[in-house]
């Protein structure tokens, strides 16, 4: 009778555990906003790194707290990599979605992180310009540059797309796979390269995204 009382006075709670105690509600998620942006962009913005903890591109926490955002040129199409976190700890992520053709990846943690993952931007950007923060590499230790993107023509680096973003962003060797982040959320991947500096439009990551979403096999 107590067991059957206790599961009746939940049903006017969020939802019960087994044994008929209230279940806390999930904390709401933040809305992406001018004062939270800048530090919600330092702590999603990951490093990627090789041997002894050797820094080589960048990658974001993207959509869910156990994928990473990052350019396809940085990562083979499969295995493991290490990833070092913004409070310097290092993580083992698997790569799960490769796409050279664009330059997207995406990698995958065991576990979820530590981190609200960032947004992506619902729509695509246009021709006209978009404001959007730009760390780079966090150990570069640069302020965050707030920068003007673009869709425009493609880049010889990236022959099948025709179209990609256009930045007036200073990069350093590294920024690769580093996040443009307008007030919309993700828009897109910096791709970088000496012919032509350029991000890759979010909407080709998403499809990549969608896939790594899948259970992760037991590894």
């Amino acid at each position: 009778m107590r067991r059957l009382l206790g599961l009746l006075a939940c049903l006017g709670t969020v939802g019960c555990a087994t044994t008929g105690i209230p279940v806390p509600a999930p904390e709401p998620v933040p809305t992406l906003n001018a004062d939270n942006a800048p530090d919600w962009l330092r702590e999603a913005t990951v490093t990627l790194v090789r041997g002894h903890h050797r820094p080589f591109c960048t990658g974001a926490v993207t959509l869910k707290a156990n994928l990473i955002l990052t350019a396809a040129h940085c990562v083979p199409e499969e295995g493991r990599i290490h990833v070092r976190l913004h409070d310097g700890r290092v993580v083992h992520a698997r790569i799960v979605a490769h796409d050279a053709a664009r330059d997207v990846a995406v990698l995958r943690t065991r576990h979820p992180l530590p981190i609200q993952p960032l947004p992506l931007a619902p729509t695509a950007v246009t021709t006209h310009a978009e404001t959007a923060l730009f760390l780079g590499m966090p150990r570069h230790q640069r302020p965050i540059q707030r920068t003007q993107v673009r869709l425009d023509g493609g880049c010889p680096r990236l022959p099948t797309l025709q179209m990609v973003l256009r930045s007036d962003y200073e990069g350093r060797p590294g920024d690769s796979g580093a996040p443009l982040l307008s007030a919309r959320g993700v828009v897109g991947i910096v791709s970088g390269g000496k012919m032509c500096r350029v991000a890759i439009p979010i909407e080709h990551a998403t499809p990549l995204l969608q896939q790594a979403q899948a259970p992760p096999a037991n590894t």
